[in-house]
């Protein structure tokens, strides 16, 4: 489980297993307990976060679900080599 702590205005993350503390990068109170209850929620239930992403994805990007691996390698191949390059 986690928990929240204020320090200096910026609140940080908590983990109460390995003793880290991680920023939220917020000064926000009411933000930082919203990342704090999915932090603590997604501990919780995990088997459930892969059903919440992909319904966060199919929201973002409609088509996701249509693209398949040629998109990438089309859209790779569409920008020369020197892009591709940088890539990896």
């Amino acid at each position: 489980m986690y928990s929240r702590s204020d320090r200096g205005g910026m609140f940080y993350l908590f983990n109460k297993q390995t003793e880290e503390l991680t920023s939220l990068g917020t000064t926000d109170r009411n933000e930082a307990q919203k990342l704090l209850d999915v932090e603590n929620r997604a501990r919780e239930a995990s088997s459930l976060n892969l059903q919440l992403g992909a319904v966060y994805l199919r929201n973002a990007d409609p088509n996701m679900a249509k693209r398949v691996w040629q998109h990438a390698m089309d859209d790779l191949s569409s920008h020369g080599k020197e892009a591709a390059i940088i890539y990896c």
